[in-house]
């Protein structure tokens, strides 16, 4: 088989790299801090901000779940109201809070959309971006695959085999088929069973919206991505996690030839 792409990586050689780019990406996770652990003071208004998303992260506020009265937070945080407002009101700009107008504050529900849309205008214009997030994409899409492998159902098998059977017959059409071939990859992401891990594959789906959908529009591309997708579908139902991400790759550096 001949390889597609730059330098003729195969993709057990673009595995390795990208293999090495999970470890360091891991290797340079931070540590968890304690709950309520005294702010080391840089800006009053930064501390306050930063403590609450790690409250968020940590899991001591969950998603939809309302905020302690302000009083209860400035004494537990040890600032001024005045300092925590600003705080409170950066975190409801970046879409991390949400005021409820008579009822208080609550942690909102992190949108992906709402997340990657400072990001989404750089991604559309620069060529170079583009080339990285699909760097990005395929070093996440290569830990989940992984573990999908591992993790995978009969029932989401049948779903993966549902969707193959639709992406056969949708190659008449772009719209249809771009769908199709985002429900496909979210199911892997799902199997998985690494809710962080999906989390950051939607943030990356949003960003890579508009390269899916240039790649798509061109009939030979759609013919070889059902080929890469059954392909792919194969290895899962073999539980082959290197077969799976190997597939996976060759599946996205062809795309990612498309747009180079």
């Amino acid at each position: 088989m001949v390889w597609a792409g730059p330098g003729d990586v195969k993709p057990s050689d673009q595995l390795w790299h990208v293999q090495q780019g999970l470890g360091r990406f891991l290797a340079v996770a931070p540590a968890v801090a304690p709950a309520w652990a005294p702010l080391v003071r840089h800006s009053v208004t930064t501390d306050a901000r930063e403590h609450v998303i790690r409250l968020i992260t940590t899991g001591v506020f969950k998603p939809g779940e309302k905020l302690p009265a302000e009083r209860q937070l400035m004494e537990r945080l040890g600032i001024s109201r005045p300092a925590l407002r600003e705080s409170i009101a950066a975190l409801t700009a970046m879409g991390i809070l949400e005021a409820r107008q008579g009822a208080g504050t609550f942690v909102g529900h992190l949108d992906p959309a709402r997340i990657v849309e400072p990001l989404a205008l750089i991604v559309n214009f620069n060529s170079e971006v583009v080339r990285e997030l699909f760097g990005v994409r395929s070093i996440l899409e290569a830990g989940a695959i992984q573990l999908a492998a591992e993790n995978i159902s009969e029932e989401q098998l049948a779903e993966l085999r549902g969707l193959v059977d639709d992406l056969g017959r949708a190659q008449g059409s772009v719209k249809r088929f771009l769908q199709l071939d985002i429900q496909f990859h979210r199911a892997i992401h799902r199997a998985s069973r690494n809710q962080l891990l999906i989390a950051l594959l939607e943030s990356v789906a949003q960003l890579a919206r508009e390269s899916r959908a240039v790649t798509s529009r061109n009939a030979g591309v759609r013919e070889r991505a059902y080929r890469h997708h059954v392909r792919i579908l194969s290895a899962l139902e073999g539980h082959d996690p290197v077969a799976a991400q190997e597939a996976m790759l060759e599946h996205l550096a062809n795309m990612q030839s498309v747009l180079d």
